[in-house]
């Protein structure tokens, strides 16, 4: 958790009572270490001006090396920015467009990705829920108005080479709750820029804009931002775009997901450490008693009867005999060799699946283009036991992509039951066709 003495000891100077002095302009402010929650809104507009002091006064060695920023006051100013306090958040942005004006978009970036990262593993959210003031209820999110702005403030430097400025805040533009107040202001600044279009031209923006975004653990945000990739109209970066797309999907091996039989889904499904085929351990324990040499016949038989007893006793008691716990652990290590085999293929064949149907969402008409992508692997997986449910999906997303959402009474139509089951005849044809 971030505190206000973290941020002191960058450039700390301790009072006899341990406390921290800050000499600001001839003023000392006195900060004792305390708890986010703790912290009252008057505080944090020192703080934020001690943020600004940390970036501003920092000692260089090396002006020709990349900028080192203290990791406190990213944090600090991540969760500065937004703030409940109208006031916190006012000096926070006037501290930050200072810092900007000065570090220009290194800063940004940085503070970018941070922003970012920490929204999407909900850290920030949850930080500022412990703070004075902050609306009461577990559910409470920062707004995405707040974010809109410090989005803009990001996006304010003008120096040369805004293109690493810009992948940087590719993926904060396309956060939900930002993109439901105003999803265009990442395009609209890259429009305001003539340079723009050089930008584009770099086979080196393209691949990193593109790596960015194809990685991004977050489906959301990825499949927002691929729309806003394809909205800059760039014929160069969509064919890039579904360069990795096909590339990624043509490592499929098809025939694999078509021999996974239905035994091998059960085992799938069954809990780690639960034997699935448990009619391994029905078998006679007595067998090959019988016929044992030097024993005579009364004997053995008294065994097998003996033996056969125990085993059915330990069978209603719930129990395994020493040979059933043998056969049990052989066969749960090639039950688990099977779930991790099918898992593998599953986690690959899920994430290059989704990764098509949010290309083809994204870009209808480049999709048209690529109907191997249907044919070859959508089609032809949607008969696996395994990701039958995720080609589906991609089959779906080409249907949106043929039959685009109307806005008369088509929806209404085809929500009432004849029109289902119009929709379910007309897929079903177009299935057979492509089989």
């Amino acid at each position: 958790m971030e505190t206000i003495v973290s941020l002191v000891r960058e450039i700390r100077i301790r009072d006899d009572n341990n406390n921290y002095v800050m000499d600001t302009g001839g003023r000392q402010m006195m900060m004792q270490e305390k708890p986010l929650s703790l912290t009252k809104w008057q505080e944090a507009i020192a703080w934020a001006k001690l943020v600004e002091i940390v970036i501003l006064d920092r000692p260089i060695i090396d002006k020709s090396a990349a900028p080192n920023y203290s990791q406190s006051a990213l944090k600090s100013l991540s969760l500065l920015v937004f703030w409940p306090n109208w006031k916190v958040r006012r000096q926070a942005s006037s501290s930050l467009l200072n810092i900007l004006s000065n570090e220009k978009a290194l800063f940004a970036e940085a503070l970018a990705d941070l922003i970012f990262l920490d929204t999407t593993n909900g850290t920030i959210d949850q930080l500022l829920r412990r703070v004075p003031g902050c609306p009461s209820g577990d559910g409470w999110q920062v707004p995405g108005e707040w974010y809109v702005s410090t989005l803009k403030h990001l996006l304010t430097p003008k120096e040369p080479e805004l293109d690493k400025l810009a992948i940087h805040t590719l993926l904060l533009a396309s956060i939900q709750r930002l993109v439901e107040v105003d999803g265009s202001v990442w395009l609209r600044w890259v429009h305001e820029h003539r340079e723009s279009k050089t930008w584009q031209a770099s086979e080196v923006f393209r691949e990193n804009a593109i790596q960015r975004v194809l990685q991004c653990k977050n489906r959301g945000v990825r499949n927002t931002a691929l729309i806003t990739l394809v909205a800059l109209h760039d014929e160069r970066l969509r064919a890039d775009l579904w360069k990795h797309v096909e590339s990624s999907i043509r490592e499929l091996e098809v025939k694999d997901y078509g021999r996974i039989t239905e035994n091998e889904m059960a085992i799938y499904k069954c809990p780690e450490g639960q034997l699935y085929n448990t009619r391994v351990l029905d078998f006679d324990e007595a067998a090959g008693i019988k016929g044992q040499k030097g024993t005579s016949i009364e004997d053995q038989l008294a065994e097998i009867q003996l033996i056969r007893e125990l085993a059915e006793k330990r069978r209603k008691e719930g129990k395994l005999s020493t040979k059933q716990k043998q056969v049990m652990d052989k066969e749960l290590a090639a039950e688990k060799e099977t779930r991790d085999a099918l898992k593998s293929l599953f986690e690959t064949a899920e994430a290059k699946l989704d990764e098509a149907r949010a290309m083809v969402i994204a870009d209808s008409a480049g999709a048209f283009a690529r109907s191997e992508l249907l044919f070859d692997y959508c089609m032809p997986m949607t008969r696996s036991l395994l990701v039958s449910e995720q080609a589906a999906r991609l089959f779906l997303a080409y249907r949106d992509a043929c039959f685009e959402h109307t806005d008369d009474y088509l929806d209404d139509f085809g929500s009432c039951p004849v029109g289902k089951l119009a929709e379910n005849l007309i897929l079903l044809a177009f299935g057979a066709m492509l089989i």
